[in-house]
Protein backbone atom coordinates (compact mmCIF):
# COMPACT_ATOMS: atom_id res chain seq x y z
CA UNK A 1 0.00 0.00 0.00
CA UNK A 2 1.57 3.40 -0.79
CA UNK A 3 0.34 6.30 1.28
CA UNK A 4 0.90 10.15 1.04
CA UNK A 5 0.71 12.44 4.02
CA UNK A 6 0.10 16.14 2.84
CA UNK A 7 -0.29 19.85 4.26
CA UNK A 8 -0.74 23.02 2.77
CA UNK A 9 1.64 26.24 4.23
CA UNK A 10 1.73 28.80 1.18
CA UNK A 11 3.82 31.97 1.48
CA UNK A 12 7.62 31.72 3.26
CA UNK A 13 6.51 33.53 6.14
CA UNK A 14 3.80 30.18 6.90
CA UNK A 15 6.36 27.83 5.86
CA UNK A 16 8.74 29.02 8.01
CA UNK A 17 6.55 28.78 10.73
CA UNK A 18 5.13 25.03 9.75
CA UNK A 19 8.86 23.76 9.44
CA UNK A 20 9.24 25.45 13.20
CA UNK A 21 6.30 24.43 14.93
CA UNK A 22 4.13 21.36 13.43
CA UNK A 23 6.62 20.04 11.00
CA UNK A 24 8.54 18.32 13.46
CA UNK A 25 5.63 15.85 14.93
CA UNK A 26 3.70 15.51 10.97
CA UNK A 27 6.95 14.44 9.61
CA UNK A 28 7.62 11.69 12.30
CA UNK A 29 4.23 10.68 12.21
CA UNK A 30 4.25 10.04 8.43
CA UNK A 31 8.09 8.15 8.68
CA UNK A 32 6.34 5.93 11.60
CA UNK A 33 3.51 4.74 9.05
CA UNK A 34 5.69 4.53 5.95
CA UNK A 35 3.91 7.76 4.24
CA UNK A 36 5.52 9.80 2.19
CA UNK A 37 5.68 13.46 2.98
CA UNK A 38 4.95 16.40 1.02
CA UNK A 39 3.99 20.35 1.62
CA UNK A 40 2.15 22.52 -0.54
CA UNK A 41 3.65 24.97 -0.56
CA UNK A 42 2.44 27.13 -3.48
CA UNK A 43 -1.14 27.74 -5.18
CA UNK A 44 -1.58 24.45 -7.34
CA UNK A 45 -4.59 26.22 -9.08
CA UNK A 46 -2.40 28.77 -10.31
CA UNK A 47 -5.65 31.22 -12.14
CA UNK A 48 -6.58 32.33 -9.00
CA UNK A 49 -3.78 32.99 -6.61
CA UNK A 50 -6.07 35.10 -3.94
CA UNK A 51 -5.90 34.43 -0.55
CA UNK A 52 -9.37 33.62 -0.01
CA UNK A 53 -8.64 30.47 -1.92
CA UNK A 54 -5.80 29.26 -0.16
CA UNK A 55 -7.66 26.62 1.76
CA UNK A 56 -9.69 25.12 -1.35
CA UNK A 57 -6.79 24.31 -3.00
CA UNK A 58 -5.75 21.46 -0.39
CA UNK A 59 -8.28 18.87 -1.97
CA UNK A 60 -6.34 19.70 -5.37
CA UNK A 61 -4.42 17.32 -3.30
CA UNK A 62 -6.25 14.51 -4.40
CA UNK A 63 -6.81 14.93 -8.12
CA UNK A 64 -3.36 15.99 -9.16
CA UNK A 65 -1.04 13.26 -11.32
CA UNK A 66 0.99 12.40 -8.68
CA UNK A 67 -1.84 11.58 -6.80
CA UNK A 68 -3.01 8.56 -8.59
CA UNK A 69 -0.19 6.98 -7.33
CA UNK A 70 -1.43 6.81 -4.03
CA UNK A 71 -3.59 4.05 -2.67
CA UNK A 72 -4.63 6.40 0.61
CA UNK A 73 -4.09 10.36 0.96
CA UNK A 74 -4.27 12.02 4.15
CA UNK A 75 -4.57 15.63 4.05
CA UNK A 76 -3.25 17.61 7.55
CA UNK A 77 -3.46 20.98 8.44
CA UNK A 78 -0.61 22.71 8.71
CA UNK A 79 -1.97 23.63 11.99
CA UNK A 80 -2.27 20.41 13.37
CA UNK A 81 0.23 18.66 16.32
CA UNK A 82 0.68 15.07 16.75
CA UNK A 83 1.05 12.72 19.34
CA UNK A 84 3.86 10.10 18.54
CA UNK A 85 1.75 7.49 20.03
CA UNK A 86 -0.70 7.83 17.87
CA UNK A 87 -2.24 5.17 15.64
CA UNK A 88 -2.12 5.11 11.78
CA UNK A 89 -5.41 6.62 10.08
CA UNK A 90 -6.16 4.44 7.60
CA UNK A 91 -6.77 1.46 10.30
CA UNK A 92 -8.71 3.41 11.80
CA UNK A 93 -11.19 3.52 8.07
CA UNK A 94 -13.72 0.86 8.64
CA UNK A 95 -14.76 1.72 5.05
CA UNK A 96 -12.10 2.00 2.51
CA UNK A 97 -14.74 3.41 0.20
CA UNK A 98 -15.58 6.37 2.12
CA UNK A 99 -13.38 9.33 3.04
CA UNK A 100 -12.18 9.61 6.21
CA UNK A 101 -13.12 12.90 8.55
CA UNK A 102 -14.10 14.41 11.67
CA UNK A 103 -17.31 15.78 13.15
CA UNK A 104 -16.36 18.97 14.94
CA UNK A 105 -19.57 19.52 15.97
CA UNK A 106 -19.67 16.84 18.75
CA UNK A 107 -16.64 18.59 20.49
CA UNK A 108 -16.14 18.37 23.22
CA UNK A 109 -19.49 16.58 23.31
CA UNK A 110 -23.09 17.42 21.50
CA UNK A 111 -24.65 19.31 24.17
CA UNK A 112 -21.03 21.41 25.25
CA UNK A 113 -20.60 22.59 21.86
CA UNK A 114 -24.28 23.90 22.14
CA UNK A 115 -23.43 26.01 24.89
CA UNK A 116 -20.03 27.22 23.27
CA UNK A 117 -22.09 28.08 20.62
CA UNK A 118 -24.70 30.00 22.49
CA UNK A 119 -21.70 31.88 24.82
CA UNK A 120 -20.25 33.20 21.94
CA UNK A 121 -23.09 34.25 20.08
CA UNK A 122 -22.57 32.03 16.94
CA UNK A 123 -25.02 29.80 15.86
CA UNK A 124 -26.51 26.94 17.63
CA UNK A 125 -26.60 23.89 15.15
CA UNK A 126 -25.01 22.03 12.45
CA UNK A 127 -27.93 22.63 9.74
CA UNK A 128 -27.34 26.89 10.41
CA UNK A 129 -23.35 26.57 10.04
CA UNK A 130 -24.08 24.96 6.68
CA UNK A 131 -26.97 27.48 5.69
CA UNK A 132 -25.19 30.51 6.95
CA UNK A 133 -22.92 29.73 3.80
CA UNK A 134 -25.43 28.95 1.48
CA UNK A 135 -25.75 25.54 1.88
CA UNK A 136 -29.35 23.51 2.77
CA UNK A 137 -28.26 20.30 4.66
CA UNK A 138 -30.24 18.19 7.39
CA UNK A 139 -27.35 17.13 9.37
CA UNK A 140 -26.36 17.22 13.31
CA UNK A 141 -22.73 17.27 12.18
CA UNK A 142 -20.16 19.69 10.94
CA UNK A 143 -17.07 18.19 9.15
CA UNK A 144 -13.69 19.47 9.69
CA UNK A 145 -11.53 19.76 6.91
CA UNK A 146 -7.90 19.39 9.13
CA UNK A 147 -7.86 16.10 8.83
CA UNK A 148 -9.29 14.78 5.29
CA UNK A 149 -8.38 10.52 4.45
CA UNK A 150 -9.56 9.05 1.11
CA UNK A 151 -8.53 7.05 -1.87
CA UNK A 152 -7.91 9.75 -4.83
CA UNK A 153 -8.84 7.35 -7.58
CA UNK A 154 -12.17 7.00 -6.51
CA UNK A 155 -12.62 10.51 -4.76
CA UNK A 156 -10.21 12.87 -6.57
CA UNK A 157 -12.92 13.90 -9.28
CA UNK A 158 -15.18 14.54 -6.87
CA UNK A 159 -13.29 16.58 -4.98
CA UNK A 160 -11.77 18.66 -8.00
CA UNK A 161 -15.92 19.24 -8.72
CA UNK A 162 -16.22 20.97 -5.33
CA UNK A 163 -12.93 22.79 -5.90
CA UNK A 164 -13.70 24.10 -9.45
CA UNK A 165 -17.85 24.81 -8.30
CA UNK A 166 -17.19 27.26 -5.29
CA UNK A 167 -13.31 28.65 -5.53
CA UNK A 168 -15.10 31.69 -6.75
CA UNK A 169 -17.16 31.85 -4.19
CA UNK A 170 -15.11 31.75 -1.61
CA UNK A 171 -13.06 35.08 -3.01
CA UNK A 172 -14.53 37.79 -0.14
CA UNK A 173 -16.97 35.84 0.92
CA UNK A 174 -18.31 37.00 4.73
CA UNK A 175 -18.06 33.44 5.43
CA UNK A 176 -13.94 33.24 5.18
CA UNK A 177 -12.47 29.58 5.51
CA UNK A 178 -16.28 28.20 7.01
CA UNK A 179 -17.47 28.80 3.22
CA UNK A 180 -14.37 25.83 2.53
CA UNK A 181 -15.53 24.00 4.95
CA UNK A 182 -19.13 24.19 4.55
CA UNK A 183 -18.66 23.66 0.68
CA UNK A 184 -16.43 20.53 1.61
CA UNK A 185 -18.36 19.10 4.55
CA UNK A 186 -22.33 19.85 2.47
CA UNK A 187 -20.74 17.57 -0.64
CA UNK A 188 -19.30 15.09 1.80
CA UNK A 189 -22.82 14.65 3.91
CA UNK A 190 -25.06 15.13 1.43
CA UNK A 191 -24.20 12.41 -0.49
CA UNK A 192 -23.66 10.31 1.97
CA UNK A 193 -19.55 9.63 1.31
CA UNK A 194 -18.29 10.43 4.77
CA UNK A 195 -16.69 7.92 7.90
CA UNK A 196 -16.28 9.51 10.94
CA UNK A 197 -13.53 8.99 12.81
CA UNK A 198 -12.71 9.06 16.31
CA UNK A 199 -12.42 12.42 17.22
CA UNK A 200 -9.08 12.50 18.80
CA UNK A 201 -8.11 12.43 15.22
CA UNK A 202 -9.07 16.12 14.98
CA UNK A 203 -9.60 17.33 17.94
CA UNK A 204 -10.05 21.24 17.89
CA UNK A 205 -7.66 22.81 20.92
CA UNK A 206 -10.05 26.19 20.57
CA UNK A 207 -13.32 25.00 21.32
CA UNK A 208 -12.07 22.57 24.28
CA UNK A 209 -10.75 25.62 25.69
CA UNK A 210 -13.22 27.27 25.62
CA UNK A 211 -15.76 24.93 26.90
CA UNK A 212 -13.91 24.34 29.90
CA UNK A 213 -10.81 27.22 30.30
CA UNK A 214 -8.73 25.23 32.75
CA UNK A 215 -7.74 22.80 30.19
CA UNK A 216 -3.96 22.14 30.07
CA UNK A 217 -2.84 22.23 26.66
CA UNK A 218 0.28 19.61 27.10
CA UNK A 219 -2.37 17.23 28.81
CA UNK A 220 -4.63 17.72 25.74
CA UNK A 221 -2.32 16.62 23.32
CA UNK A 222 -1.23 13.76 25.34
CA UNK A 223 -5.05 12.26 25.57
CA UNK A 224 -5.49 13.16 21.82
CA UNK A 225 -4.57 11.84 18.40
CA UNK A 226 -3.94 15.14 16.77
CA UNK A 227 -4.24 18.31 18.28
CA UNK A 228 -5.36 20.94 15.94
CA UNK A 229 -4.93 24.50 17.04
CA UNK A 230 -7.20 26.09 14.98
CA UNK A 231 -7.42 30.35 14.23
CA UNK A 232 -3.70 30.38 15.40
CA UNK A 233 -4.61 29.48 19.22
CA UNK A 234 -2.08 28.95 21.80
CA UNK A 235 0.82 28.75 18.93
CA UNK A 236 3.06 30.10 21.65
CA UNK A 237 2.65 26.59 23.25
CA UNK A 238 3.67 24.79 20.35
CA UNK A 239 7.73 24.38 21.17
CA UNK A 240 6.83 23.53 24.63
CA UNK A 241 4.87 20.33 22.94
CA UNK A 242 7.79 19.83 20.46
CA UNK A 243 9.72 19.55 24.13
CA UNK A 244 7.71 17.09 26.11
CA UNK A 245 6.98 15.21 23.30
CA UNK A 246 10.55 14.42 21.96
CA UNK A 247 10.54 16.01 18.82
CA UNK A 248 13.32 19.00 20.10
Amino acid sequence: MKKLFVTLSIGDKYVKEYESLFAPSQRAYAKKFDYDFKIIDEFIYKKIPHNDTISFNKILAFCQEWSGQYDYIAFVDADIFINPDSPDLIDNLSDKTKVGVVDEYSQPTKDLRIEVQKMKGWETSAKDYYKLAGFDLDTESVINTGVILADPKIHGDMFKSIHYKHVLSSIGHYRYFHFEQSAIGYQLQKNNLCEFLDNKFNAVWGIHKLSKPSLNIENFAERNYFTHLAGKTNFEKVPDLNKKFGFK
